[in-house]
C-alpha cells in the first residue's frame, strides 16, 4: 500500500507524472515483498517501528533542507493524529493480510479504497455522488466479493483484513483531502511517520512480549508475536523498508504535484501487476480465474470512478468559466 499524498496539481508534465507514479508504485511493491518475507519471524508493529525509525533519518533532513522548521508546524495536530491513526490501522491490517493470503489478492482487495472513498465522501465531505459512480461502487464491491468468496472452501478470513485495511485507508484519504488545502505533503509525511513510530511503540509495550500469541493463524501471529532483536540481514530489510517508504511517498507526492490527479491515478493500478509478478516469482502464487475476474471488476470500477470524477470536474470548471466575471 502507498501512502496517500495530495498536493496542488499543475497540469504541466503529465507524462513525467505518470512515469514517476509508476516508479513509486514499483518501489512500494518491493516493500510489500520484504515485509512478507519478514512476517514469519517478527511482529508487524516491530517492523513498522524500525521502518519508521530509519525513514525519519531521511525525512527530517529532507524536510529541513526543503522547507525548514515550518514543515514541523501545524494548527491541525488533532486531524494529523487522527489521519495517521487511520493510516496505521490500514497498514497493520494490510500487513496481517499479506502474511496469510496471496500478495496479489491482498493488493487487489485494498484497491477497493477509491470506491470506499466515493461512498464515504457523501457523508464526511458533503460531496455529490451521481448514479454512475454509485453503480461503479456497487459493481466494484461485487468484484471484491468474487475475490474474497465468503462461504467457499478457499475462503481465508485474512481477506477480510485486506478489506478493513481498504476501509481505514479510505478514511485516511478523506482526511488527507481535508488537510491538503493547508498542509504541505512533506509535513503530512513527517507527522505520519512520527505517529506511526509512537503507535507501534505503544502496541509493542502492550503486547510485544508475545504473551497473547498462540500461532493459531498467520495473520494473528504476525500481530501478536513477541519483539525480538532482528538478525543483521533482517534488520537491513527493515531499514530498506524505511528507504522505500520515503522514496515511494516522495515519488507519489511529486507525481500528483506535476500532473492532474485524474491523469496519474489510474496508473496506481500497476501495483496489481507487480503483486502478481512478485507473488508468482517468489511464492509460486498464480491467481485463479475467479480471482482474476474479481481483480478486473475492481480495477474497471475504480477507473470508471476516476473517469466520472474527471467528467464532473470538467463540468464544474466549464460552468464556472461561463459565469460573468466581475467587471467584465
Amino acid at each position: 500500500m502507498a501512502e496517500a499524498a495530495i498536493s496542488p496539481a499543475r497540469a504541466d508534465a503529465p507524462i513525467k507524472g505518470i512515469l514517476i507514479l509508476i516508479a513509486g508504485t514499483a518501489i512500494f511493491s518491493v516493500q510489500d515483498v520484504l515485509i512478507r518475507l519478514l512476517s514469519g519471524g517478527y511482529a508487524a508493529h516491530e517492523i513498522v517501528f524500525v521502518r519508521c525509525f530509519f525513514a525519519l533519518l531521511l525525512v527530517v533532513p529532507f524536510a529541513l533542507f526543503t522547507g525548514g522548521a515550518a514543515r514541523f508546524k501545524t494548527n491541525r495536530l488533532r486531524l494529523h493524529v487522527t489521519r495517521s491513526f487511520a493510516g496505521f490501522l490500514a497498514y497493520t491490517f494490510y500487513y496481517m493480510a499479506i502474511a496469510a493470503i496471496p500478495l496479489a489478492d491482498a493488493v487487489a482487495i485494498t484497491f477497493s479504497a477509491p470506491l470506499i472513498v466515493t461512498a464515504l465522501s457523501t457523508v464526511f465531505l458533503g460531496e455529490s455522488v451521481g448514479k454512475h459512480r454509485w453503480m461503479a461502487v456497487i459493481v466494484g464491491f461485487a468484484g471484491v466479493i468474487l475475490m474474497i468468496r465468503p462461504g467457499v472452501g478457499s475462503f481465508d478470513p485474512a481477506a477480510l483484513l485486506a478489506l478493513v485495511a481498504a476501509l481505514c485507508y479510505g478514511a485516511m484519504i478523506l482526511m488527507t483531502r481535508r488537510l491538503g488545502g493547508s498542509e504541505h505533503p512533506t509535513s503530512m509525511l513527517i507527522f505520519t511517520t512520527l505517529s506511526f513510530l509512537v503507535f507501534s511503540t505503544v502496541i509493542g509495550l502492550v503486547i510485544g512480549d508475545g504473551a497473547y500469541n498462540n500461532d493459531s493463524h498467520a495473520s494473528a501471529a504476525f500481530l501478536l508475536r513477541a519483539w525480538t532483536w532482528p538478525e543483521t540481514a533482517d534488520l537491513a530489510k527493515m531499514a530498506a523498508c524505511g528507504l522505500i517508504f520515503s522514496v515511494g511517498v516522495y515519488c507519489l507526492s511529486t507525481a500528483y504535484s506535476i500532473a492532474p490527479p485524474g491523469t496519474v491515478t489510474p496508473f496506481e493500478y500497476t501495483a496489481i501487476i507487480w503483486a502478481v509478478v512478485w507473488g508468482y516469482a517468489i511464492w509460486d502464487e498464480a491467481p485463479d480465474a475467479m480471482t482474476l475476474a474479481g481483480m478486473a471488476v475492481v480495477v474497471a470500477s475504480g477507473l470508471y470512478v476516476v473517469h466520472r470524477e474527471n467528467v464532473r470536474n470538467r463540468t464544474v470548471v466549464g460552468d464556472h468559466a461561463m459565469r460573468p466575471r466581475a467587471g467584465g
